[in-house]
């Protein structure tokens, strides 16, 4: 895609890519996510940015489940305009058969079914989305009196 053409520094996590190109004349290649991180973190209070809008002159698209939109931005230095590109990673009609949490590899083991086969997922989080229209329905089930965490539910609960 043209995004990979254009000069600028792109990042990627978690089904997210930003794509960002200044018009400065100070350029400096960062890699890695801590990179980017110690970056911000050293000059963010002195670029302070803002007026972040969507480009006028391009429209939000999706290809193949991924969401692309260009934005512009400002900050005390210069303009910014920059690409990201989202996948929203959604099953729909997926029947969740099991779960059960992994504590040496942190992780969960889910199994669900999707198509008629069993695939065995291992996320890091677990979200049960069980509640309808802010109203909430907390499953039962079997262990969760051991649950050392905080549940997070809707704002219903708050």
């Amino acid at each position: 895609s043209r995004v990979f053409k254009d000069s600028g520094y792109t990042m990627k996590s978690r089904g997210r890519v930003l794509h960002f190109k200044f018009e400065t004349a100070n350029i400096k290649t960062l890699e890695g996510r801590d990179a980017v991180k110690d970056m911000l973190g050293a000059c963010l209070n002195q670029a302070k940015p803002r007026n972040w809008a969507l480009e006028e002159s391009e429209t939000v698209s999706e290809t193949d489940g991924v969401i692309e939109a260009w934005f512009t931005f400002e900050t005390e230095v210069g303009r910014g305009y920059g690409l990201m590109a989202m996948e929203l990673n959604y099953w729909g009609s997926t029947l969740a058969k099991h779960a059960s949490y992994d504590a040496a590899n942190k992780e969960w083991a889910v199994t669900v079914e999707r198509d008629g086969r069993e695939i065995i997922l291992r996320p890091k989080q677990l979200v049960f989305a069980t509640g309808m229209a802010a109203k909430p329905n907390t499953p039962k089930f079997k262990g969760m009196e051991s649950f050392k965490g905080e549940p997070r539910c809707n704002r219903a609960d708050s």
